[in-house]
């Protein structure tokens, strides 16, 4: 039916909510593509696809059935980063035929669009935060763009989203709901009224009080005068009995990288951080997706990335100078991508830190993007750059954190890898650990590197298992600084 030959293509294939059409689309990070077959229409099963637009390198979209004779098509068209709601007929679906139905809003980003028989739910992020925006059809099934209104909720901080909705015959929206404070929710809520929601299940958590938590956003300013969002938790009685603040045990989580977003809902692997005294705070920096398309685009990617690190040294910084922790109290973790946040910020600024967690980290960025031989490496260089030109390969070159090792202090640091890890390969880590030892200069800080051979990039599959590893970074974390045998009931 169809084959996508170009290798930095992705390919998928799904039915539309009203279950009219079945779409397949291909894209890449920079680029779309889609194309749809009609299933009521005469033939449909002998027909082949019909391409909505053709790609163009740049130029992103995704769509899905307006429930009548066309399609609603959220799209960068036009200068829109963040996308623009548009709508095309299923006669002419070409890209120079789309309308726009609403007025684009810089500030808000379009991520997703789910349909229903008599309304639409707009899925996205502004402020800074996942949110939900409802709009509702009139009786032909044309969008009324007048009834445009966002979901509110009450807490300052949150993560929310649409869940499985397979119902298109309804008034009934179910939606998922969490924060830092807050265990994860499945709600219905009437798309007539939404002040009614109704919670269907709440995550189980052992033991957990609610009102033992606070959270809280804060900022940070880069050297270029960018604020940084941070979101912090920590128990309400941390500072009981104290005159004004002192500075306290931290953990610094952060990733960057993709557009993907480390948003502020629950996480109940760090409550064991929490009960013993300790903050926790999310560094929402450049190369993520928080604050939309163009903190990660013309932000953090590419030319930008560096960018990326220094966010997160200036949101470590803020936390120290504004006596929340001190350098010998703080802890930082990242993943995969995040951990070559962790290599880089280490090589820059090592004395801020105490101990390092850089779970299956991709640290030997030059090595891996010069092998496109490599399954996923041809793809990455839409993200990272092409080092075959040399303005990428420098720059690049610049942060690679294997490539930047040098001989000074390091902190205490925590390296994981999975032997079966097909995105970042085990001898990244193993090459990386290995230098940071050679070229480090002693200060009794350790390197350790552990070794997972059952498992790949996102650990172990079995829970029992996966948390007896968890538990493991986390013991590295709080013995290095000192709090490991500290409880609060």
């Amino acid at each position: 039916m169809f084959e996508e030959s170009d290798e930095m293509f992705w390919l998928g294939m799904g039915k539309s909510s009203s279950g009219r059409f079945i779409f397949a689309a291909s894209g890449s990070s920079e680029t779309s593509e889609c194309h749809f077959i009609d299933l009521k229409a005469e033939g449909a099963s002998d027909a082949s696809l019909t391409c909505i637009q053709p790609r163009t390198f740049g130029l992103r979209y995704d769509l899905e059935h307006d429930g009548a004779d066309g399609f609603l098509v959220w799209t960068n068209q036009n200068d829109a980063i963040n996308n623009r709601l548009m709508h095309a007929s299923v006669a002419s679906p070409n890209a120079d035929q789309w309308k726009e139905l609403i007025t684009y809003d810089a500030s808000r980003k379009i991520a997703d669009v789910s349909v229903f028989s008599n309304h639409i739910v707009m899925e996205g992020r502004k402020d800074g935060l996942t949110q939900l925006w409802l709009m509702n059809k009139d009786t032909s099934g044309i969008l009324d763009v007048d009834t445009l209104r966002q979901v509110t909720f009450d807490e300052e901080l949150y993560e929310t989203g649409t869940s499985t909705n397979k119902d298109y015959d309804t008034d009934i929206v179910r939606i998922h709901y969490s924060s830092l404070t807050t265990p994860i929710q499945w709600l219905d809520m009437s798309m007539n009224d939404m002040s009614q929601k109704q919670i269907i299940k709440e995550q189980a958590v052992l033991n957990f009080d609610r009102d033992l938590y606070v959270c809280k956003r804060v900022y940070a300013t880069a050297p270029d005068k960018t604020q940084i969002p941070m979101s912090i938790v920590h128990r309400k009685d941390l500072y009981e009995g104290e005159d004004g603040r002192t500075p306290k045990p931290t953990m610094l989580y952060g990733y960057g990288s993709y557009g993907i977003c480390i948003d502020p809902g629950f996480h109940k692997l760090i409550l064991p951080y929490l009960d013993r005294g300790m903050i926790y705070c999310i560094a929402h920096v450049r190369g993520g997706g928080e604050m939309g398309r163009y903190w990660y685009e013309e932000q953090g990617k590419y030319l930008n990335k560096r960018n990326t690190f220094q966010d997160f040294i200036s949101c470590a910084e803020h936390l120290i100078d504004n006596n929340y922790t001190q350098p010998e109290l703080m802890a930082t973790e990242g993943r995969s991508a995040g951990g070559l946040l962790m290599g880089n910020i280490i090589n820059w600024r090592p004395d801020l830190f105490e101990a390092v967690v850089a779970g299956v980290p991709f640290v030997d960025l030059m090595n891996t993007m010069c092998d496109p031989t490599i399954p996923l490496t041809t793809g990455e260089w839409e993200e990272w750059g092409n080092p075959n030109e040399d303005k990428y390969f420098d720059y690049m070159l610049s942060y690679s954190p294997y490539d930047n090792v040098r001989a000074q202090p390091y902190p205490n640091v925590l390296i994981t890898a999975g032997l079966y890890d097909p995105r970042v390969a085990y001898w990244e880590p193993a090459k990386w650990a290995s230098k940071l030892r050679e070229m480090k200069i002693e200060n009794g800080k350790q390197i350790l590197c552990k070794f997972d051979l059952d498992s790949g990039h996102f650990s172990a599959s079995d829970r029992y298992k996966y948390l007896r590893e968890k538990s493991y970074d986390q013991a590295f974390v709080l013995s290095k600084l000192g709090i490991a045998d500290v409880v609060k009931k």
